[in-house]
């Protein structure tokens, strides 16, 4: 089974880019002297552009998490332990650029935070994998 999910973009994924936009970017447009600025807003605008291609791939016994063209995670969905959904503002954004997300930790330490655009059928689907999954959620969802 190989199945792509989209991840949810939501506008806090954007407010630090419109924050830095508006305080740097702004001015340069407007008087346009200094190069470092151009360079800072080329930065800021590229991380962005590399942020918006998220995507969660559930294939066989492997969780794939893609965000651009720098960002890739392998998860052995075997390793996953709990799904618990959250929505902390202080979470990377990398593979989770909206604040309706789900932490899912794996192994025995680590943790990743995602925002599936349709988390109910995600789970469901990583369950269908690993039947031993924790799942803290406001919903009840049942195995399969």
């Amino acid at each position: 089974m190989r199945k792509k999910y989209r991840s949810k973009i939501g506008f806090i994924a954007f407010l630090p880019f419109l924050i830095i936009l508006s305080i740097f970017c702004i001015p340069w447009l407007i008087w346009g002297t200094s190069l470092g600025l151009f360079l800072l807003c080329l930065l800021i605008l590229q991380n962005y552009i590399f942020i918006i291609p998220t995507y969660y791939i559930i294939d066989n016994e492997e969780l794939i998490l893609k965000s651009g063209l720098f960002h890739k995670i392998k998860i052995d969905i075997s390793t996953i332990t709990k799904i618990t959904e959250t929505n902390k503002i202080l979470s990377t954004y990398t593979f989770a650029p909206s604040l309706d997300r789900i932490k899912i930790s794996y192994k025995k330490y680590d943790h990743i935070t995602i925002s599936p655009k349709n988390k109910y059928e995600f789970i469901q689907n990583l369950m269908s994998v690993n039947s031993a999954i924790e799942v803290i959620y406001k919903e009840k969802i049942t195995k399969k």
